[in-house]
């Protein structure tokens, strides 16, 4: 009797302990994003001034706490990259909007100063949502931001024009609440990529920033 009770025992805790397993399993799975990348480690971003769409500064001491912000590089002469990843933005922030949620700040960053002034870039956003925020400023002051990221833009003339476009790299920063970068999402212009997805993606990634906030990279 004594050995068919401790044999219950045993196989209670042992299906005990696979149930724990499971749920943390199944709690994890649920904060993880399907397409986004999440950094182990949170990149505190410097300290950067840039004009916004209406002339205002933009601290980003100030500006960048106490939201999540989704930040994109680009400029308004872009013929395809730029306006399809404002298009898929403004859809990933009107499911959220639908679903009740905190909405991200999309932020606009131009790579083209020379001719992106506040009022053309004001201009610009208006064909896709008056909430974004657009910004430009001076390129050294662009500069500091764009090297802690790791991206390069290029000038590529157009033969025998005056015109030119400005090669730059399509990823989306998803920055927390208190500065630091956290996430990208890449291939936004690419149609197979679903702005449903990029949304839920986007509420796992605060969910867990909220649940299990990441420790700063040194």
């Amino acid at each position: 009797m004594l050995r068919l009770m401790l044999k219950f025992l045993v196989f209670s805790i042992v299906i005990f302990s696979g149930a724990i397993v499971l749920l943390q399993g199944a709690k994890k799975a649920s904060l993880d994003p399907e397409i986004a990348t999440v950094y182990e480690e949170a990149l505190p971003l410097p300290k950067f001034t840039l004009i916004d769409q209406k002339g205002l500064g933009f601290h980003s001491n100030e500006r960048l706490l106490g939201h999540f912000s989704l930040m994109f590089f680009g400029f308004t002469h872009c013929p395809d990259i730029c306006p399809f990843t404002l298009q898929k933005l403004v859809t990933v922030t009107s499911s959220l909007e639908s679903q009740g949620a905190d909405l991200p700040e999309v932020l606009f960053v131009s790579v083209d100063s020379n001719r992106d002034t506040p009022e053309r870039i004001d201009s610009y956003l208006d064909n896709f949502s008056p909430k974004f925020v657009g910004l430009t400023g001076n390129p050294g002051a662009l500069q500091v931001l764009l090297s802690k990221l790791g991206l390069t833009t290029q000038i590529h003339q157009h033969p025998g024009q005056q015109d030119y476009t400005v090669i730059h790299n399509s990823t989306v920063f998803v920055i927390a609440p208190k500065g630091e970068l956290i996430a990208t999402f890449s291939g936004l212009d690419n149609t197979a990529v679903n702005a449903t997805t990029i949304a839920e993606d986007f509420l796992r990634i605060r969910k867990r920033y909220l649940a299990h906030p990441p420790r700063l990279a040194t």
